[in-house]
């Protein structure tokens, strides 16, 4: 059986391997972070199929994890759910170090299916009701929930995992520095899925369908990030300099403003980077804060702290066209708020 991580870049089709390669025959679990994804893997199954196959079955993590894995075991039966928390620095006023009264703590979810494993005997039960699992956007999946889908390669099914580590804007959970230098380093990342004896494949998705060639070759330029266009079209990647040229860009509602943070407190059609992952635009102007402008006029992109630069690189890779850059000071007139 495949046990896979595959490195899927920017607009490589990642949602549409995986929807294409399901049917209606092998009993399939995709489970993803966020609940916008699910949405979208919901939306597609149904653009598919005209429905969601019998068969089929996509989760939230948490909700996998809780609903799936732990609540049909009667331990902790009298829990009644779960909640999005991480543990209070002092713990002495909880009986356990997974639950707060009667809910589990998201963040524990996993830590107790690994601590429990021979009670709760999640893997047996995977494989009794499912054939092949995806996890999509795997490069969420942190802590002990990166813990937890590593011990799945134990179960008698097909895995596929497939993300970008360099798009890694969210983190299921935190539990105070837990994994934080395998989150910081892909090559530490990838190699912990090895370890365990995943396929790693950076071949199949390394081509992007939706960034033309100026903008990948911008993105392995400066920042190292190896990613490859389809497209043979030119497209601008400028920094946008003449007040004229700014004041035009700022009213056009057909390019998309990218702003690091509070991007409604601008008078324009914007989006913070994070928050734009998924998306594509035909035009995008990324606003660069102060920091990662004076990185961008040095050169030395590539050197932004981790969670900056995936923000950045998901910023730069939503156009299907050109690419601009302006300098957040420089729009400071178009502030609201």
């Amino acid at each position: 059986m495949d046990k896979k991580l595959i490195h899927a870049v920017a607009g490589s089709g990642k949602t549409r391997t995986i929807i294409d390669s399901l049917n209606t025959n092998d009993r399939t679990a995709i489970i993803t972070y966020t609940t916008a994804n699910q949405e979208e893997l919901k939306r597609r199954v149904i653009k598919r199929f005209g429905r969601i196959p019998d068969n089929i079955h996509i989760f939230g993590l948490f909700q996998f994890l809780y609903n799936f894995c732990i609540r049909p075991t009667g331990l902790y039966s009298e829990t009644k759910g779960f909640i999005l928390s991480t543990p209070p620095k002092k713990t002495k006023y909880y009986s356990n170090p997974y639950t707060n009264g009667k809910y589990f703590l998201s963040n524990m979810l996993s830590k107790f299916l690994i601590d429990k494993k021979e009670e709760t005997n999640y893997l047996d039960r995977i494989q009794t009701f499912f054939d092949c699992i995806y996890i999509d956007e795997v490069q969420d999946i942190t802590s002990y929930d990166f813990d937890w889908i590593l011990t799945l390669i134990e179960a008698d099914v097909s895995l596929y995992y497939l993300g970008d580590f360099y798009q890694k804007t969210f983190f299921s959970s935190r539990n105070g520095k837990k994994g934080s230098a395998v989150h910081s380093d892909y090559y530490k990342w990838q190699s912990e899925f090895s370890k365990k004896g995943f396929v790693i494949d950076n071949k199949t998705l390394l081509n992007s369908h939706r960034c033309p060639a100026s903008i990948c070759d911008f993105i392995y330029s400066n920042m190292g990030i190896p990613i490859v266009s389809n497209k043979s079209e030119y497209y601008e990647v400028r920094e946008i300099i003449d007040s004229n040229e700014i004041n035009s860009i700022m009213k056009n509602g057909s390019i998309k403003k990218l702003f690091y943070q509070r991007h409604y407190s601008y008078d324009c059609n914007s989006q913070n980077w994070g928050d734009s992952k998924g998306l594509e635009f035909e035009n995008v102007c990324v606003i660069l804060n102060n920091s990662t402008y004076k990185n961008y006029k040095s050169n030395s992109l590539s050197m932004l702290a981790s969670s900056t630069k995936s923000k950045f690189y998901v910023a730069c890779t939503r156009t299907l066209g050109n690419l601009y850059f302006i300098e957040e000071k420089k729009v400071a007139s178009y502030k609201i708020i």
